[in-house]
């Protein structure tokens, strides 16, 4: 042990002087020696005086004999202050003190007193010895606590830290085990450990029991773990452990020595080799879920306040990070069978659309006819009553025929059962067929059905004309209706982004009736009339639904815009819209005229990949053909009308794609009649396949 070296103080050199008086005690007597002794008598400093030799205690002030008894003198020091029965390393290594004046400071703890002490030693000269130790001592154990406390909390708010990151993270497990990790190092105990408790449900006795299990851990080095015990993984409370039931469900801690409690404790505490331990409950929902556990193994341990107050805190972070935890878990089940009824819900809803769209065509299809029969009756009967029977029958029929329209498509809608399917258009000719169509309706109403087209707006485009015709009759059909003087127009505007696409902007504006705020907002849904109470004439409230989610699967928007008795605008938009074909504008259209041939020709143009096309006539196409022949479905018949669309499309055989494009416009009208005739002519079209095929072949130009 090296000594350190300081010089004196006060004490120091009244040592001196003693020293001083000892080499001349011959001279001036034993009463100046008194009055030293006296002296340090009157110091509150411990002072005392060793033999080097021997360590034993020369001399004690009356401070020190106060302290350790007055019959210290003769004894040894480190048998008095240090309760050892051997030297201390101060004193093997005080021979090092040689030279006189030289001050050694050093920090000792008395283990009787449980005291720290900051002492000062020297060599001096004492009468009766050659050379002795002089040593005072300060107690510096409230300072030495003072100092020890607040480490102590500087590292407990260390690691109070580190967990509260810990118990950010998403895991609860590894978040819970990194905690454990962190209060390890902040307490300095030997283990900490979650217990959580587990109510179980007897069904025989129809009785709760309450049982605890040991769920994470985290130990000091070289301290055996506990986690795989098996007497651990359920631990039953009750009957021995029920103090502990008791104090910490209703909140309150226990601390102490295992040799201090129960002795039913005691024999499962001390066989994990326990000595000291502390357990603080942990509350979530406010209700006891289980406890936080610090086992000291190597030592006794005093649990302080401090020690207390702030792991009660991790307790607490604890609970409150399991409770969110809970919650979390607890809403991801609710989202998860919330999906699962949603998705149970959108599966039913399909099913029921699916049916009424079968049902829808299986009604439809008899009443074409009974509408068809009436307008033959009509012809033939002359009696004005019969003929307004009639007429009546025709009415209802075609009411009931709208109604069942709207509901099918509102139901293939719904059952996900539209399909997009964009050809080359020309909107100006959509829009002026739009416009023949309601051209009689608006003059027998005297009001004005204008069309305003963009004058450059490309002559083709790639859309729906399906999809958009019906959008528009909707539209249109509900102006004229609602619109009892003015205009109803239809405007167009196409504005490009780059060479092959831009943005297609269609409104459909009116001056007629105009719809209310609260009306506005419920107009698009399904079965709602803005205001049925004023006008019984606004049919099924499906019309504005089915335009809505048509534009919707078309991947457009709409708006409206309305004022009470001043009109309606809606504004379509659509983006991105593909140019089609040569890039010719609507003014250079309607100079050149419709060259883009007659739809309604049987003169279908032939070319592109006609070896695949007669591949598929030739194998599946003939029973895909017979089925579809001997079916009554029209569903099989749309299904046959899509592969030959698709087939025409893919191989670039525009005579394939227009004949399917006919098929399934009578199949959607519910034509029958046209139906028969385009599947009768079907094996023509075959032939004539062939034929050019053939002629191909020969170096002839068979193009029609």
């Amino acid at each position: 042990m090296k000594l350190r070296k300081k010089p004196g103080n006060e004490v120091f050199a009244l040592d001196q002087k003693t020293e001083n008086y000892g080499k001349q005690e011959r001279r001036k007597g034993y009463q100046e020696y008194q009055r030293i002794l006296s002296l340090f008598d009157n110091i509150s400093e411990l002072i005392y005086i060793i033999d080097p030799k021997n360590y034993q205690i020369v001399y004690a002030n009356k401070t020190a004999t106060e302290l350790w008894g007055g019959d210290m003198i003769g004894k040894t020091c480190y048998e008095v202050m240090q309760d050892r029965k051997v030297p201390c390393d101060f004193c093997e290594n005080a021979s090092l003190m040689i030279n006189e004046g030289e001050v050694y400071r050093f920090e000792t703890y008395d283990e009787k007193q449980e005291r720290y002490y900051l002492k000062e030693a020297k060599m001096i000269d004492w009468p009766g010895y050659e050379k002795v130790r002089l040593e005072t001592a300060i107690d510096i154990t409230e300072v030495k606590r003072t100092h020890r406390n607040l480490e102590e909390r500087v590292r407990y708010e260390t690691e109070l830290s580190n967990v509260s990151q810990q118990l950010l993270k998403e895991e609860m497990e590894e978040a819970l085990q990194g905690a454990l990790v962190h209060l390890q190092r902040a307490s300095g105990a030997s283990r900490v450990y979650i217990f959580e408790n587990v109510e179980e449900y007897n069904l025989a006795t129809k009785e709760r029991k309450l049982y605890t299990k040991y769920a994470y851990e985290a130990c000091a080095a070289g301290i055996k773990p506990q986690i795989d015990t098996p007497a651990l993984k359920r631990f039953d409370l009750e009957p021995d452990f029920t103090r502990w039931k008791n104090q910490l469900s209703r909140g309150f801690y226990i601390a102490g020595d295992v040799e201090d409690f129960p002795p039913s404790e005691i024999e499962v505490l001390s066989s994990q080799g326990i000595q000291s331990l502390l357990v603080i409950p942990i509350f979530v929902e406010k209700k006891w879920y289980g406890f936080l556990g610090f086992d000291e193994v190597l030592q006794k341990r005093r649990w302080n306040e401090q020690d207390v107050g702030i792991l009660n805190t991790a307790a607490d972070m604890m609970g409150s990070y399991i409770e969110k935890k809970k919650r979390e878990t607890a809403m991801k089940n609710s989202q998860k069978k919330l999906r699962v009824a949603m998705k149970n819900a959108q599966e039913a809803n399909r099913q029921k659309s699916e049916f009424i769209a079968n049902m829808s065509h299986e009604i439809r299809t008899p009443m074409n006819s009974i509408i068809g029969f009436a307008e033959i009756l009509e012809k033939e009967i002359r009696d004005p009553e019969h003929r307004d029977y009639i007429q009546s029958i025709k009415q209802g029929g075609e009411n009931l025929l709208t109604l069942m329209n709207d509901i099918l498509d509102l139901s293939k809608i719904e059952a996900g059962m539209v399909k997009i399917e964009k050809t080359e258009v020309s909107l100006r000719k959509l829009i002026e067929e739009i416009k023949d169509i309601f051209e009689l309706r608006a003059k027998q109403k005297n009001i004005r059905l204008q069309v305003e087209i963009q004058e450059d707006l490309p002559r083709r485009l790639w859309i729906d004309e399906t999809r958009i015709r019906q959008i528009l009759l909707n539209l249109v059909g509900n102006g004229i209706k609602f619109t009892d003087k003015g205009f109803v127009k239809i405007k167009t505007a196409f504005e490009k982004k780059d060479q092959r696409h831009g943005t297609l902007r269609i409104e459909v504006v009116d001056t007629g009736k105009g719809i209310s705020k609260r009306g506005q907002k419920e107009v698009f849904k399904p079965f709602v009339q803005w205001n049925p109470k004023e006008d019984a004439s606004q049919g099924t409230g499906l019309g504005l639904s089915i335009t809505k989610n048509l534009v919707e699967i078309l991947e457009g928007e709409i708006h409206l815009f309305s004022v009470p008795k001043r009109g309606t605008r809606f504004e379509l938009t659509f983006y991105p819209v593909q140019i089609g074909g040569e890039n010719q504008s609507v003014k250079n259209e309607k100079e050149e005229g419709d060259s883009g041939g007659n739809v309604e020709s049987n003169n279908y143009s032939i070319y592109g990949n006609v070896e695949t096309v007669l591949d598929y006539f030739d194998n599946q196409g003939k029973w895909d053909y017979r089925r579809v022949r001997n079916s009554a479905f029209f569903q099989d018949i749309r299904s046959f009308g899509e592969t030959l669309f698709k087939l025409g499309q893919e191989q670039g055989v525009p005579a394939l794609r227009e004949y399917a494009g006919k098929l399934k416009e009578s199949t959607d009208r519910f034509d029958i009649e046209g139906i028969k005739d385009l599947l009768y002519h079907y094996p023509n079209l075959i032939q004539r396949i062939k034929e050019h095929n053939n002629g191909r072949k020969k170096g002839e130009n068979t193009d029609c």
